[in-house]
């Protein structure tokens, strides 16, 4: 019998991104081992930064299509998704402007990657997004000169960010229970914390080193 392989289809999240405030760049932390958190199973991970449920369904299939063996994957995309190009918001704050991938789309092509691991025998294993903070993030993507005021106009008020985002998160959770699949609750673990920016780096978006240890924990609880 062979060794129990799991791999790992998401964005920056489960790749282990982190804001290193030192050194002024993004790095990957090795606090987010989730070999650690799935032994004795084998992982690999496939997650890319920046990567949306488009781009990740692609990922997916191409797995399949190679032949590659796995008896878990975790899929988690919706971060980069729910995103704006901001550029233009703040260019034009009137307009309509769409997110990176409509929430209907979003929906349709999770239920399509999970149906197709699903229909080679693998188990998926969805997750919830972790929170942002709306008003880090905000003035992260204005740091270099992008006008708060006019995003803000699109916006309406800051939190906006936040329930958008939340959408998506749903949206995940919502696929878990149609399709009835697994789903690491990421989320509800973080707005369990005190505080929860606590966990967050400085952009607001991507979990820092303790943030990661909550996202593990919650893994642990799958495969203990």
């Amino acid at each position: 019998m062979g060794e129990e392989r799991l791999y790992v289809f998401g964005d920056s999240i489960l790749r282990g991104v982190v804001w290193d405030e030192t050194a002024r760049r993004y790095r990957f932390s090795k606090t987010l081992d989730l070999s650690e958190a799935c032994a004795p199973i084998k992982v690999t991970n496939r997650s890319k930064f920046g990567c949306t449920i488009d781009r990740g369904i692609s990922i997916v299939m191409d797995t399949l299509k190679r032949g590659e063996k796995m008896k878990y994957a975790i899929v988690e995309f919706g971060g980069n998704d729910c995103d704006f190009n901001w550029a233009r918001v703040s260019e034009a704050p009137d307009i309509p402007h769409i997110p990176n991938t409509e929430l209907a789309r979003f929906k349709l092509l999770y239920q399509d990657a999970v149906h197709a691991l699903m229909s080679r025998g693998v188990k998926p294993i969805l997750m919830t997004l972790p929170p942002l903070d709306a008003s880090r993030y905000l003035n992260w993507i204005t740091k270099n000169g992008l006008s708060k005021e006019r995003i803000m106009q699109f916006l309406g008020d800051t939190q906006r960010i936040y329930r958008f985002q939340e959408l998506y998160s749903n949206a995940v959770a919502s696929v878990a229970i149609k399709m009835n699949c697994a789903l690491v609750d990421v989320r509800s673990a973080f707005l369990s914390s005190w505080d929860f920016t606590q966990l967050m780096c400085a952009d607001g978006i991507h979990p820092n080193a303790e943030g990661q240890k909550v996202i593990l924990d919650e893994f642990r609880k799958v495969f203990a």
